[in-house]
């Protein structure tokens, strides 16, 4: 069996940061929350729980940039719109298999994020 090649443009970082998400055109739908455990400038691995995702769906998506001495005096954020290509459930006792628990949702950018401050 051959090795899974890595077909990404740009190398992913390891960084956590809060994440605001809701289902584009979704009216009522409250804003779920969640973290990047990596990000890079096409994509990102973001860890959400409590709502089930479905690949293909798109996704505002706001992701919390905390202040940072000589850089972002006060904070920002980048918002961006990002399509679902990979969802992953994470089993634990507490969420078994087949109910809405814990997932890491692959996404990639529709565009890229741009900063708000």
């Amino acid at each position: 069996m051959g090795q899974k090649t890595d077909r990404r443009a740009h190398r992913r970082l390891d960084l956590r940061l809060a994440v605001l998400c809701r289902r584009v055109g979704a009216v009522v739908e409250r804003p779920y929350t969640g973290n990047t455990l990596n990000i890079s400038p096409d994509g990102a691995l973001l860890q959400i729980s409590g709502r089930k995702f479905y690949e293909g769906e798109l996704l505002h998506i706001d992701i919390a940039i905390p202040p940072a001495k000589e850089l972002l005096k006060n904070g920002g954020r980048f918002s961006t719109q990002a399509q679902v290509v990979r969802i992953d459930t994470i089993e634990s006792p507490r969420h078994p298999r087949g109910s809405v628990g814990t997932e890491q949702i692959a996404v990639q950018f529709c565009h890229p994020p741009h900063l708000q401050m």
